[in-house]
């Protein structure tokens, strides 16, 4: 088994399977008990979705892939030029381990012999050919560099889940097969057609030879014989009238569908040059002078113009910004203001310091005006008795009272203290009200700037159509791309309309020449209907019914001669001959019916299988287009199928390019994008069989190998996929990209 993943087999259980309810068989093990250079050894386990399996050079990479190979579809014969993995001494022997991933239950495919019938319990080939596995099953990287029988191996998957019980491609096959057998040659089949028209002709002569045996004996022989060549001239001519009749039927009924599909045709151009009239008006119809500046900008001026507005929208964000705080801190310092001028509290304090200070200075005044009356008493008094120590008091309180009258109006003529604090407030309020009021009106003249630059710049720029909005410039941008877009798209609809146009021209110039020539092959009018060539029918169906009568008249003759002959025919070869004969007459007429049915059947058939390509092909092409775009990070977009069913690839720029034109690598990719899209297209076929892959990513470069990782992963999400790769780099790429993967080491 593989190294360090014996552990792992038991943890099978719990880890992320491949969509079990739909696809629950899997490969698990692979066993070489005697195959090339190995014997005895068993790789695995393998599960369901991503296996990478990593060995060096000659470690048995190929090997194992010869080896399924082998065991599903019979050993590669001995040839000198390749390697049949025959062991000098012993037989190939090998099997596959098949597990069912809900029951758990494993089943053995063991091969020895090419003869061995394999003991297929879950019907792992139930669904598949040795020609699909090997194209779509078995990668390397030369199997890569081409997609042999693409169209048979196309119709083989995509209508292999068409729901009948066999694939419709398989039936053809079946069909063709059947062909061959009726229109062989060989010894081998006598029953064939040819064979059976030589037996035929031959025991015609041999009856022929036995009735001139017989003619020397008896003279009514001699008339029988030459009623006999009148009777097969007479059944020739019914044939080839019948043959006659059913051409000109056949010719009556192509013309009809002539007619019917020119009837078609007609309405399908009729529809397409409406199409192409109508995108022309579209694209004559003339653009406004700002919007044809504004479509003519290149790319890198259009991005230049967004850069402008992006620019002149954050200065008009800033001034707007600026605007909204320096008007909401005015609004806030004016009712601040409002709110303490206009508080009753703040205003009662105020009115009561303001009484405080008045009371002061009128008892200072009144205090004052008392001294100064005793002062007065006193010196009128000391000027009665004039003393020194009344003149001194007198003057002593006089000064007194002149001090406390300059003290009392030097204190409280000034505000207090709590007067000034409460002033201070308010001016402060009023202060900061007013600044704020200046920056308001700053802003807005700054607003109002920027604003008028937006609008100069919109005007210089042709959007003078958004009316200083930039908001609506992008708008109009948005149109002017998305008219560009819409002109382009009108543009490639008018040419693609105009080659459809010239498309059903020329099919219906094809039609109307085909029915002029089959009007001229029987003699009718270019324009003649129908229903004319049931005069030339009712005409055949008169010369057959003659012909009938008169080979009615020569067989009752016959007979007549016959029955009196009988007696004198006494050779048992003679008879033996004709009976022989009637019975290769039957057995031909049952093998032309049967033939008849075979074609009719393989029509229908091929029909069909174009029918169902028509519905899958798109949805192949159009994966493989998505899986080649990430394997070449965009370089590559597209892939699709021309007239003559040959593929075409275009890149990032729209040029097709032929594969054979691609480079090794790219033109991998391309094969390997569309072997992917079929598998997960057509996943009712091979839905058992793991996709083995041997060192298909050798040539690709480190970021398409990349794509292409998570291409086979997609893969792996609906098939069980093993990557065989010698190159360590590889493995550490599908470790990252996909932690679940299952390494196996060899």
């Amino acid at each position: 088994m593989g190294k360090g993943n014996k552990a792992a087999a038991g943890k099978n259980k719990n880890e992320r399977t491949l969509q079990t309810d739909a696809n629950p068989v899997f490969l698990e093990y692979v066993k070489l008990t005697s195959f090339g250079a190995f014997a005895n050894r068993v790789i695995g386990p393998f599960k369901l979705g991503l296996n990478l399996v990593y060995g060096p050079n000659e470690a048995g990479k190929t090997t194992v892939n010869q080896l399924v190979r082998g065991v599903l579809f019979g050993w590669p014969r001995s040839r000198a030029s390749a390697n049949s993995y025959k062991p000098e001494s012993a037989e190939r022997v090998g099997s596959l381990f098949f597990t069912d991933s809900d029951t758990r239950e494993t089943t053995e495919l063991k091969r020895t012999k090419n003869t061995d019938e394999l003991n297929d319990e879950y019907g792992v080939l139930s669904d598949i050919d040795a020609d699909t596995y090997d194209t779509m099953f078995l990668l390397t990287s030369d199997e890569l560099l081409d997609l042999k029988s693409h169209d048979e191996v196309t119709a083989h998957l995509l209508t292999a889940g068409s729901g009948t019980g066999a694939s419709p491609a398989q039936a053809l096959s079946e069909i063709d097969s059947e062909i061959h057998v009726l229109m062989s040659r060989s010894a081998q089949r006598p029953n064939s057609i040819p064979n059976l028209r030589a037996a035929e002709l031959r025991l015609k002569n041999r009856v022929r030879e036995g009735a001139d045996q017989s003619e020397s004996y008896l003279s009514d022989q001699r008339q029988l014989d030459e009623l006999a060549p009148r009777m097969d001239s007479l059944a020739q001519n019914q044939e080839d009238l019948n043959d006659e009749i059913q051409k000109t039927r056949n010719a009556q009924n192509r013309l009809r569908d002539l007619d019917e599909r020119a009837q078609e045709l007609e309405g399908r151009l009729a529809e397409a040059r409406s199409l192409e009239k109508e995108t022309t008006e579209k694209l004559r119809h003339p653009q406004e002078s700002d919007q044809y500046r504004l479509a003519s900008l290149s790319e890198a001026e259009m991005f230049r113009l967004e850069e402008g507005l992006s620019e002149q929208q954050a200065s008009l964000d800033r001034a707007q910004h600026a605007f909204d705080i320096a008007k909401k801190n005015e609004s806030a310092s004016r009712l601040a203001y409002e709110a303490l001028a206009s508080d009753p509290d703040f205003t009662k304090e105020r009115q009561s310091a303001k009484r405080q200070r008045r009371v002061r200075l009128v008892l200072s005044v009144v205090v004052s005006l008392v001294m100064l009356a005793i002062c007065a008493w006193f010196v009128m008094r000391a000027m009665a008795k004039p003393t020194m120590t009344a003149l001194a008091g007198s003057s002593v309180m006089l000064i007194g009272a002149l001090f406390i009258c300059i003290a009392g109006f030097a204190t409280n003529f000034k505000p207090s203290r709590v007067e000034d604090e409460m002033n201070d407030r308010l001016k402060k309020a009023e202060w900061v009200k007013r600044q704020d009021s200046l920056m308001l009106a700053e802003c807005q003249r700054e607003l109002d700037d920027q604003q008028a630059k937006v609008e100069t710049y919109l005007s210089a720029h042709h959007l003078s159509k958004a009316a200083g909005s930039i908001k609506r410039a992008r708008e109009l941008l948005a149109n002017v791309q998305q008219g560009k877009q819409d002109r382009l798209t009108c543009a490639q609809t008018s040419k693609a309309a105009k080659l459809q146009i010239q498309s059903l021209e020329e099919e219906l110039d094809l039609l109307h020449k085909g029915r002029s020539e089959l009007c001229a092959a029987y003699k009718l009018p270019a324009d003649a209907s129908p229903e004319g060539f049931d005069v030339i029918v009712e005409r055949l169906t008169a010369d057959r019914k003659r012909v009938i009568q008169v080979s009615q008249e020569t067989s009752q003759r016959t007979g007549e001669l016959k029955e009196k002959l009988n007696s004198a025919l006494s050779s048992w070869d003679f008879d033996a001959d004709k009976l022989e004969l009637n019975r290769v007459r039957t057995n031909l007429k049952e093998a032309e019916r049967q033939l008849a049915c075979l074609l009719l059947a393989r029509v229908s058939l091929k029909r069909a299988i174009a029918d169902w390509e028509k519905v899958s092909q798109p949805e192949v092409y159009r994966r493989a287009s998505e899986l080649l775009e990430l394997m070449t990070e965009g370089a590559w977009r597209k892939v699709s199928m021309d007239a003559n069913g040959a593929i075409r690839v275009a890149n990032a720029l729209l040029a097709v390019e032929r594969p054979e034109h691609l480079s090794m690598g790219t033109r991998q990719q391309l094969y390997l994008s569309l072997r992917i899209a079929l598998l997960l297209t057509a996943d009712a076929v091979g839905k058992q069989l793991p996709v083995m892959c041997d060192d298909i990513l050798v040539n690709f470069d480190e970021k398409r190998r990349a794509g292409a990782a998570r291409a086979l992963a997609q893969l792996a999400e609906r098939r069980q996929v093993i990557l065989f790769t010698c190159h360590p780099e590889v493995v550490k790429l599908f470790s990252s990209l996909e932690p679940s993967v299952n390494h196996i080491e060899l």
